[in-house]
């Protein structure tokens, strides 16, 4: 379940935040993730501006992780 990162732009938030190519995002808000698609709606409802907090899996562990524009 959930969406993998296949890429981190330089000099970006995702990147400051601490996102690697390879993580698996599998909720945004506390919202589930189990595909592109509701990756693509949960995405939708962030309010420029807004923190955005991210449970990824990396190397067999979970982390929470804070995405700020």
């Amino acid at each position: 379940k959930g969406v993998v990162v296949s890429g981190v732009k330089s000099d970006s938030a995702v990147e400051s935040a601490g996102l690697q190519e390879g993580d698996v995002i599998e909720e945004v808000n506390r919202q589930p993730i189990r595909n592109f698609v509701d990756f693509t709606k949960a995405a939708r409802k962030i309010k420029a501006g807004e923190n955005v907090l991210l449970l990824i899996f990396r190397e067999n562990v979970h982390l929470y992780v804070t995405v700020s524009p």
